[in-house]
Order: C-alpha cells, then sequence, then structure tokens
C-alpha cells in the first residue's frame, strides 16, 4: 500500500479527517506529529519508506530527497516551496504541489488589510493604554486614514489582487510592481503599473506580495527602504527573507517611516539573535504575528486539498498545482 507522511507542523486535529480520506483512497498516513516542523535529520529519518509527503515549511535539502528513494510528490500546505530544493526534486521524479485555493487568497489579504489598519490606527498599542488606565484622546492626530492614500503592492498574484480589491473598497490608490502586468487588474480596480523606486518613494503603504526568489530576496534592503516616504508603512504577510529585519529596525528606530507590520521574519522563531527578538516596547510602530494569517477553516481547506494532491500523485494521477514539471 503507498504511504502518505502527515506530520511535523500539521495540526493534529485534522488528522482523523485526512486519514479517512486517504485510506478511502487506498492510501496510508502514517503520521508523525510533533507539534512543528520536521528537521533536516527527522525527515531523512521518517521519508525512507514513504510516497508522499504532506508538508509545511520542512528543509527538503538534497541530503532528504536523497534519503527517500520512494518519495513521488511533496504536497505543500499553502504557496511557498522556497525551502525545497526544486531542481533536485525534479531530477529525482518528485513532483512539488502547492494549494493556491481561493480561500488561502482570501484569508491572507484579510490579513494584510488588518496588518494595515491595525498600524494606521495604531490598535495594539491603544488598547494596551486603555487596560493600563490611560485614556489618550489627544492621541487620535497620530492616526493615520486609508482613504485617499496611495498603496503600493510589491507583486501582484492571486493574493495581491484580493488586497487590490479590498484597498479598494477604502477609496486608496493602488499602484503596483511586478514582473508580469496585469492589465486585466488595470482595467477593473484602476490599479497603475510603476517602476520599483516610483512605487518605494510615493506609497503611503507598501504590501508584499512576491514570491521569495533569488530575484526578491533582500529586496527590501537598507538602500530601498531608505526610499521609503516617512509616513510610509510596510506590510509584508508573504516571506521575511525578501526584507532585510535589520534594516526595517534601524528604519523604525530612527523614525524614518511611520511604522511596519510583519507576518513573516527573516528567522522563524526569531533567535536570541534576532533585532525583534522580545522586542517588547522597543518598537512601538513595529506589529509582529507569527506567519499565521489564515483561520482554522482555511487552514483545514488547504490541508484537505494538500492530501488531494498528495493522493493523486502516489495513485498515478497528475496534480492539480504542480510546481515542477516532470518529463517521462
Amino acid at each position: 500500500m503507498k504511504r502518505i507522511l502527515y506530520g511535523g507542523g500539521m495540526p493534529a486535529e485534522e488528522a482523523p479527517a485526512v486519514e479517512r480520506y486517504l485510506n478511502s483512497h487506498g492510501v496510508e498516513m502514517v503520521q508523525r506529529l510533533l507539534g512543528r516542523h520536521h528537521t533536516e535529520a527527522e525527515l531523512i529519518v521518517n521519508l525512507k519508506d514513504i510516497d508522499g509527503c504532506i508538508s509545511g515549511g520542512e528543509p527538503f535539502t538534497r541530503a532528504v530527497l536523497d534519503s527517500a528513494p520512494r518519495l513521488k510528490v511533496i504536497s505543500r500546505v499553502g504557496v511557498g516551496y522556497d525551502t525545497i530544493d526544486i531542481p533536485v526534486a525534479t531530477a529525482k521524479g518528485i513532483y512539488v504541489t502547492v494549494t493556491p485555493i481561493p480561500e488561502l487568497s482570501i484569508a491572507m489579504a484579510e490579513h494584510a488589510m488588518a496588518l494595515m489598519l491595525s498600524m494606521m490606527k495604531k490598535i495594539p498599542q491603544r488598547d494596551k493604554e486603555v487596560r493600563a488606565g490611560v485614556w489618550d484622546t489627544a492621541g487620535a492626530p497620530k492616526l493615520q486614514d486609508l482613504y485617499g492614500l496611495t498603496l503600493g503592492l510589491l507583486g501582484v498574484g492571486r493574493i495581491g489582487a484580493e488586497v487590490a480589491k479590498r484597498a479598494k473598497g477604502f477609496d486608496m490608490n493602488i499602484i503596483y510592481h511586478d514582473v508580469v502586468r496585469r492589465s486585466d487588474l488595470e482595467a477593473s480596480l484602476g490599479l497603475r503599473y510603476v517602476s520599483l523606486d516610483e512605487l518605494l518613494s510615493t506609497s503611503d503603504v507598501i504590501s508584499v506580495h512576491t514570491p521569495l526568489t533569488p530575484q526578491t530576496r533582500g529586496l527590501l534592503n537598507d538602500a530601498n527602504i531608505r526610499k521609503m516616504k516617512k509616513n510610509a508603512v510596510l506590510v509584508n504577510t508573504a516571506r521575511g527573507p525578501i526584507m532585510d529585519d535589520n534594516a526595517v529596525a534601524a528604519a523604525l528606530r530612527e523614525g524614518r517611516i511611520f511604522g511596519a507590520s510583519l507576518d513573516v521574519l527573516s528567522e522563524e522563531p526569531p533567535s536570541e539573535r534576532h533585532v525583534f527578538y522580545r522586542a517588547g516596547d522597543s518598537y512601538p510602530n513595529l506589529i509582529l504575528t507569527p506567519h499565521v494569517g489564515i483561520s482554522d477553516r482555511t487552514m483545514r481547506a488547504m490541508i484537505m486539498a494538500a492530501a488531494e494532491e498528495a493522493q493523486r500523485v502516489v495513485n498515478g494521477e497528475a496534480p492539480r498545482y504542480p510546481v515542477n514539471k516532470l518529463t517521462g
């Protein structure tokens, strides 16, 4: 019988439904729940007799893939795959799949808007003050409204497009920069394509939705962050390594930008060496969430979509959302 690994950081409460689904398609589910992602060493041990894997952000390195002779598919829950060695997987005939379902795009767009609004209205800071007995109505002028501001979208894929739809409802002016022009969104939502420099220098809010690639890694470095307006807010719900966390921290400390709302960091979770580790009150113009912008409902839908992709491949069918193309 074909065997699919469900483990690492996958939620335990979804395991029974996944197992019933896989069993109904003649596949055995192997459960290795740790409450966190597998390490490289753990994957090497756990994948030896496995045909497919439902994965979070585990490191599928060459060493891991060399240790998994039966592996045919790495089915990612989500749309990021930067922790997987795609060329090696492809050479070994291993599909890498993702779950770009509509529920994910909508949920992440909502989270980006929530981070945007929370910073502009300083909701966490005001909540903390009121709970401490401080009723500071004089602080209201320090807030910002979204209407009439310019939103710069760095990347306009599925999630970026959903953010644009929602930002339009707030009467924001929307510009974007991407490797691909979106004439459909330019026509339907009035988006305007600009250069990266123009996006950085004219946006009141910059929301990051580009994938992590060799070209985008470190794109928001110190030089580019210095191009941002003093009243600008940086929102990143994409991937942490797209930005230089130390450069963001310096801009916040020096008051060169209004604030940053980040769902991702270059190191997750941050170690004691990270600039935002236990930031406390050191950065009042910073909002952090732990790379978790989706609801239980959306997570459930993504996991089941990943389970479907995995069983399709191990049962000899083509996946619906492959990252790589296999020959032969």
